[in-house]
């Protein structure tokens, strides 16, 4: 036990760091996560931990691009994540209440809260990545050398360039973000946002990109 609550505090400590202000961290994090859970071990205490770091990583990253902010541009961010952390919040409150009466109505046990705890560490990843970008998209911080070629080969395909057509007009965007580093094969979601409205993400594709063979080997349409 204490093995395992040592991990958890060296791993927020690592969240805490300049060094996780990269969408590589949170894949890797969430790979950490699917890892514990494909194990089949304290599932729910596996799920708890990655809400935990990813809450971890929202507020981490988000300070890291407030200092780096203008006043002005402060005080809009400050606005801004006010009212996306009241969406949270409802967001939360409306699963942990889907939990207590699929609970009481005997459907799930008690360690069915795993997928609360999931549903919420996924929308805060989801506000990390973008904030993340958006530090990216304004050069407050430099992409790894290795995700700028990768984000290269992905603007490449027609997929890309379709979304890219979708958001000319508007203020919407086209994000790359490494959803699986695990194996030869990394796992990439490329998906349209609109800044400040991370849960409002339309259909996007998943793309898989092979270490070994250097290129794309399939791009599939899919819902986040």
């Amino acid at each position: 036990m204490v093995k395992k609550v040592t991990l958890l505090i060296a791993t927020i400590f690592l969240v805490a760091t300049s060094h996780a202000q990269s969408l590589e961290t949170i894949a890797a994090l969430k790979d950490q996560c699917q890892s514990c859970l494909d194990s089949g071990v304290n599932m729910q205490g596996c799920a708890r931990k990655y809400c935990m770091l990813m809450y971890s990583m929202v507020d981490t990253v988000y300070s890291h691009l407030f200092d780096k902010l203008s006043k002005k541009e402060r005080t809009t961010l400050e606005k801004e994540q006010k009212a996306w952390v009241k969406k949270r919040d409802k967001y939360e409150k409306q699963q942990i209440k889907d939990f207590q009466q699929k609970f009481n109505s005997g459907e799930w046990g008690p360690d069915m809260f795993m997928f609360v705890y999931e549903s919420v560490a996924e929308y805060n990843r989801w506000r990390a990545e973008e904030l993340v970008y958006r530090m990216y998209s304004q050069g407050l911080i430099e992409k790894s050398a290795f995700q700028k070629h990768v984000d290269c080969l992905i603007k490449n395909t027609k997929e890309y360039k379709e979304l890219l057509d979708e958001t000319k007009y508007t203020m919407k965007n086209v994000v790359i973000v490494p959803v699986d580093l695990r194996g030869d094969t990394i796992f990439y979601i490329m998906r349209i946002y609109t800044p400040g409205f991370n849960s409002n993400y339309s259909i996007g594709y998943g793309v898989n990109y092979s270490k070994k063979q250097n290129k794309i080997t399939g791009v599939v349409e899919v819902q986040q």
